[in-house]
């Protein structure tokens, strides 16, 4: 069993004339191109500390990092975004997610009711909340957002 105890969240976009580069490009631009990425679901230890981002220039490169992402591409001229909420209670945090064609505030809304809606249907009570977010007015090129936490 493995219980992280660090909690980063980081937020990134790119974009490139194919859709593998600009996600490539959106990891660089969030400062985690040089991990592999491991999707877990939306629960963080209670005792999970907040770190900057500059923690992960610790972590060797190639490490397997566990992370809850939102991720949207397009080739459209549109704008999109991707959010991440955590929300922490007395017993766990609450983490989610969401990425689409919509506005940065947009985005933060919709992963803060859901976040708020975890924690009604558990019993909990919200004690804190944490976003990361971007916005981004993607090109005729593929464009991507991402939105990560990290748990390590």
């Amino acid at each position: 069993m493995y219980l992280p105890t660090r909690i980063i969240l980081t937020s990134g976009y790119g974009v490139s004339d194919t859709e593998l580069n600009s996600f490539d490009n959106a990891l660089i631009n969030a400062g985690i191109n040089d991990f592999n990425l491991v999707k877990v679901s939306s629960i963080a230890p209670k005792n999970a500390l907040f770190v900057d981002s500059e923690f992960l220039k610790t972590i060797d490169k190639g490490s397997i990092l566990y992370c809850v992402m939102s991720r949207y591409t397009t080739d459209k001229e549109e704008e999109i975004s991707s959010a991440i909420c955590l929300l922490k209670t007395e017993d766990i945090g609450l983490i989610t997610e969401y990425s689409g064609a919509c506005t940065e505030s947009d985005a933060k809304r919709k992963v803060l009711k859901m976040a708020e809606t975890m924690c009604e249907k558990r019993g909990l009570t919200k004690k804190e909340v944490y976003f990361t977010s971007v916005g981004f007015k993607a090109k005729k090129m593929y464009s991507t957002v991402i939105s990560a936490c990290l748990l390590v």
